[in-house]
């Protein structure tokens, strides 16, 4: 039998050019999404990491991430790509999601948006997939993180993606297990391989970085966020915030 296809579809390829925009909240496609960026400054917060990202940076997000992105100039111009490839790992790790492109980049990046306004006829879909190839083969050249995921690797971030698109922040482990199909021992065996982290260590973790991105940039206050987190009472989503980020959420602020 033939290989499945690496890539399953290109979703979009395109070239913003934007004004300025100040804590904008956003909600990443399904699949991989790329952006380099030509020029400005622009401050992201993805998953509770902060990031700046300037001319000569790509970032890439992953599976319906939340984010918010703050610009720090007049202007910002950027390729942006999205497509759909789930054997593949978030193509830069979780916690770096910026690098500095090489000349090899810049370039395939720049030959899949000219390949994505040229006419549509099947060459165009062809030189899409080709110059898409290229460009992640120049990534991983770079980065040294993408990677075939395993069977086992795939069935966690399955699991991880809809704790998120459900907001189950507080799952327990029999949750996690019906969600992934498999017994408890199978889910904390998933888990610590792809994370090197247990199911729970990974929630709280999760959670709290949900709860950082919040209260720093959203208008819900701390018995809202402890709510929309699951929490049934607010002080244990207090104690549990003093603890993991050693202040209170009543003093975290933008610029904490």
């Amino acid at each position: 039998m033939p290989e499945p296809l690496v890539i399953q579809s290109i979703l979009g390829v395109w070239k913003f050019d934007q004004t300025p925009r100040k804590n904008l909240h956003c909600h990443a496609p399904p699949g991989h999404t790329i952006q380099l960026y030509l020029e400005g400054i622009r401050h992201y917060s993805i998953s509770g990491q902060e990031f700046d990202v300037t001319g000569g940076d790509l970032i890439a997000y992953y599976e319906s991430e939340d984010f918010v992105i703050s610009d720090k100039s007049e202007r910002c111009v950027f390729y942006s790509a999205a497509f759909l490839a789930p054997d593949l790992l978030p193509l830069l790790p979780m916690e770096s999601r910026v690098i500095r492109v090489t000349p090899r980049i810049h370039r395939n990046f720049k030959l899949l948006y000219e390949a994505s306004i040229s006419s549509d006829t099947i060459i165009r879909k062809l030189k899409m997939y080709s110059a898409l190839c290229k460009l992640l083969v120049s990534i991983e050249t770079v980065s040294g993180n993408s990677k075939t995921l395993t069977q086992s690797g795939s069935q966690w971030w399955h699991v991880e993606e809809h704790v998120r698109r459900h907001l189950l922040f507080r799952a327990t482990l029999d949750q996690l297990a019906e969600i992934g199909n498999c017994s408890r021992t199978q889910v904390v065996r998933l888990c610590r391989k792809v994370t090197d982290m247990s199911p729970m260590q990974r929630l709280r973790m999760l959670r709290m970085e949900e709860a950082r991105m919040l209260r720093l940039y959203s208008n819900m206050g701390i018995s809202q966020i402890a709510a929309y987190l699951g929490y049934p009472r607010v002080h244990e989503f207090s104690r549990e915030f003093s603890r993991y980020f050693k202040i209170p959420p009543s003093k975290m602020r933008f610029d904490s």
